[in-house]
């Protein structure tokens, strides 16, 4: 078809139809379409995955945008340097046909609803297919509709790199009712500060996989807009050390007997979300204390004439050194922006 008339079609169905046919390459199903390369690259993220932070930050967006009001963090180090992350969500959940469909590149749900954040570009289709790429595994567990969905992550982070140090809350400023992050390492627990005071609808728990099974026990619903029942509140409704501890594992949570009898004791407690810890390090906040700055006043002309005696002597081994006499004493003068200090000499032979 000449040019000319292919512009003409191309105009009349844009027209007729939007521009949103233009961003598809193919709808895929679920609610799931295949961007074309153009769009695609039109939503070229701010930064890649450069470490696990950003990987953590990614999945959190992730479930944030499918509407979820609690996320769910467990992770782990070992010896070697191997992370494991279990990403847990209340969220819409994925189809089982899409559990592997969703980290294919441009694979999106976002056609009309591009979302850019502090943290970057949203929804190019390409984020789980970046962080699939930068890890040694990347897998949904489960998912159910409307009751969320759970990602486990392999991540070796000597090759995919983190902050050396993941332990240290961030340092917050409290400014009449709000409070904002204002330093400490840029670590995962930074991140989370970050996109809690950003999302004020979702609530994010993070620390050990005990930790957070313990708290996912605590929970009924979840929190979000959308009605739910999450999928872990029938796995975790036991009151059995040893089927905890199985059904744990079925939503990726590695948790011993051991621990598991001790979340039902009570020994290991649920966490406090991440707002919650602000909220608490908001209320243990001080402020510095600021001096005032003092106001220069007039010099004493009893000290000025210590000075000038002080200036005196310490003139003395100089000009003995190089043949130089005071010629009288020497005369400090004050002013709001400087002291001037005039020493007359009588140099004994010319220089």
């Amino acid at each position: 078809m000449p040019t000319k008339e292919s512009d003409k079609l191309l105009n009349f169905v844009t027209n007729l139809a939007g521009d949103r046919f233009l961003k598809v390459e193919r709808e895929i199903g679920s609610g799931f379409y295949v961007l074309n390369i153009g769009e695609a690259e039109r939503r070229q993220a701010k930064h890649d995955i450069r470490c696990v932070e950003d990987v953590v930050i990614e999945l959190v967006r992730n479930s944030r945008d499918a509407g979820a009001g609690q996320v769910f963090i467990a992770s782990n180090k070992d010896a070697a340097g191997v992370r494991q992350l279990t990403i847990i969500d209340d969220g819409v959940g994925v189809a089982s046909d899409f559990h592997d469909v969703i980290f294919e590149p441009r694979v999106t749900s976002k056609i009309d609803n591009l979302i850019e954040d502090r943290f970057g570009v949203h929804g190019r289709g390409m984020a789980l297919y970046s962080i699939r790429s930068n890890v040694d595994e990347a897998k949904v567990i489960a998912s159910k509709p409307n009751g969320g969905t759970i990602l486990k992550l392999t991540i070796n982070t000597n090759i995919l790199r983190e902050r050396k140090d993941q332990s240290t809350f961030p340092v917050l400023k409290v400014s009449g009712d709000k409070v904002c992050v204002t330093s400490g390492p840029h670590n995962i627990w930074r991140l989370l500060a970050e996109i809690s005071l950003e999302s004020p609808a979702l609530d994010i728990y993070y620390g050990t996989a005990s930790e957070i099974l313990a708290t996912l026990k605590t929970q009924e619903i979840g929190s979000g807009d959308l009605p739910k029942h999450p999928l872990w509140v029938e796995a975790l409704a036991v009151d059995e050390a040893e089927r905890l501890s199985r059904h744990s594992s079925q939503l990726g949570l590695k948790v011993s007997l051991r621990n598991c009898q001790r979340i039902l004791s009570g020994e290991i407690k649920a966490l406090d979300s991440i707002k919650g810890l602000m909220g608490q390090a908001a209320k243990e906040f001080r402020p510095l204390k600021i001096a005032t700055k003092a106001t220069p006043g007039p010099i004493d002309r009893e000290d000025l004439e210590s000075f000038a005696q002080a200036i005196s002597e310490s003139f003395r081994n100089l000009g003995e050194k190089y043949f130089i006499k005071l010629d009288g004493k020497p005369r400090v003068a004050c002013t709001k922006e400087k002291i001037r200090i005039d020493i007359p000499v009588n140099c004994e032979d010319s220089w």
